[in-house]
């Protein structure tokens, strides 16, 4: 289950820059990663994945479903998961944590409603892995509070 008024989504790139005012750059989008083969263990080249996250306010500001409105800090985590219908084979592996304070006003915009917009870039280096194939990333929030995440979103991607 998701996370209401909270979209986001997943690019893959060869490359992703950052610049001293905040702009990002990319390049050549990825639906697959290279491996190299060590043995019996697989590790890949290096990438990016990046995340970008919309938490949408509403007109209603009394409405405490909303985390905009309740103000609470949310706990995000991509994580790289083997598909395979076989439970003990669906391996993951976490690649970044990160939060995001909505108590903090310096990062709510305000338009028709309330937003924020973040991109957040995780650099994947020599990460290895068990097997290659078919793999999934995925982006989980659950707020701070909680224990336990909901998958937000998942994406594909193949190692070769």
């Amino acid at each position: 289950m998701c996370m209401k008024y909270i979209n986001s989504n997943v690019q893959c790139f060869n490359l992703s820059t950052k610049g001293l005012l905040g702009n990002v750059g990319f390049s050549s989008i990825l639906d697959s990663v290279k491996s190299i083969q060590k043995e019996d263990k697989y590790i890949i080249d290096d990438f990016s994945i990046v995340t970008f996250i919309n938490i949408r306010g509403t007109k209603n500001e009394n409405n405490m479903e909303n985390p905009l409105n309740a103000k609470k800090k949310l706990n995000f985590r991509i994580r790289l998961t083997k598909l395979s219908e076989n439970e003990d084979e669906q391996i993951s592996y976490d690649l970044k944590d990160f939060d995001i304070d909505l108590s903090d006003e310096s990062v709510v915009k305000k338009a028709c409603f309330k937003y924020i917009e973040r991109i957040e870039i995780t650099n994947v280096e020599n990460l290895t892995l068990s097997s290659n194939g078919a793999y999934v990333i995925k982006v989980l929030v659950k707020n701070s509070e909680e224990d336990l995440y909901d998958v937000q979103m998942l994406h594909p991607i193949y190692v070769k």
